[in-house]
């Protein structure tokens, strides 16, 4: 368990402000997406952080809760991933949520007993086990990564080639986005994949490959990621960079500038969104996206 940064104002954990409230921009200075709907969200959490203290909550109790979660969890900062929002650590302050340990075992039809010894009577019990990336149908794979043949994004080149195979294996999907969604990275990783093998682009070798991904990897741990989430990326870099790899990265210079100002604008200071990289498509699908992304900016300062 952790959470993002808040840059904001301080409270219990740090600053107030998380960072899924703002949005993957091509440029950091950007404010957050619908001003007004955010700032309201702010102040919902700074009433709360100010009424816990009211009732005599300090930091101390805050990092108490925590504290608990790693223990309970078994896991620390760069284990477990992020926790986009700790606003349930005021649930578990005010007991109207409550922490149990791991589950040892049943009893019956409704009882739940606790690896420390404690009972209760549940209605549901939700797993959230995740899964792990397994391989083991590539030997050589397993050889390299475990009996398991566990693989992580960061084993692959771009989260989609492996250099011992080249364009004849591809792991299309092996990419989380740090804030953004799943969907949009794996499109581009499959429109990449199309144009490796009908060979309108081409892989580096092996070799240019490997020290791409050394290059990644060292950038990535220099990060506090999480080591079970090995596959993050930064949805606005990662998107750019794989669009540019698949021939599909649209002209945006001086002559897009000025035939489709608009466009220009929307494409280098709004958010980034997967239409940006079909602008350029022919046809209605073209025209489609294009709209959109001029449409999405228009909203993109809204107060409303």
């Amino acid at each position: 368990f952790w959470s993002t940064s808040k840059p904001i104002f301080q409270q219990p954990n740090g600053p107030a402000m998380s960072q899924e409230m703002q949005v993957a921009t091509r440029w950091p200075p950007m404010p957050p997406v619908r001003l007004t709907r955010d700032t309201e969200q702010l102040m919902e959490y700074t009433r709360r952080a100010m009424w816990f203290r009211m009732q005599g909550y300090t930091v101390f109790h805050y990092q108490q809760i925590r504290s608990l979660l790693e223990e309970y969890s078994g896991a620390r900062h760069t284990e477990n991933f992020l926790t986009k929002s700790d606003d349930f650590v005021y649930n578990l302050m005010d007991h109207s949520l409550e922490v149990r340990p791991g589950i040892k075992a049943y009893e019956g039809t409704n009882t739940v007993v606790f690896d420390d010894g404690s009972k209760s009577e549940v209605d549901i019990v939700v797993w959230c086990t995740g899964y792990r990336p397994a391989v083991p149908f590539l030997p050589s794979l397993e050889d390299q990564h475990g009996s398991s043949g566990s693989l992580n994004g960061t084993q692959l080149f771009k989260n989609v080639f492996h250099p011992d195979f080249g364009s004849n294996l591809a792991f299309v999907g092996f990419a989380r986005p740090q804030l953004g969604a799943m969907p949009p990275l794996a499109e581009l990783q499959a429109r990449w994949l199309a144009a490796v093998l009908v060979g309108k682009a081409q892989l580096p070798t092996k070799t240019a490959m490997q020290a791409e991904i050394d290059a990644d990897e060292s950038r990535y741990n220099n990060k506090v990621f999480a080591d079970r989430m090995r596959s993050t990326v930064d949805f606005g870099k990662y998107t750019a960079d794989i669009a540019r790899r698949a021939g599909c990265y649209p002209e945006m210079g001086l002559t897009r500038m000025m035939s489709d100002f608009p466009l220009w604008l929307a494409f280098w200071f709004g958010p980034v969104l997967p239409q940006s990289y079909r602008v350029d498509d022919d046809g209605k699908r073209g025209e489609d996206a294009r709209w959109r992304v001029k449409e999405t900016y228009k909203t993109f300062f809204s107060t409303s």
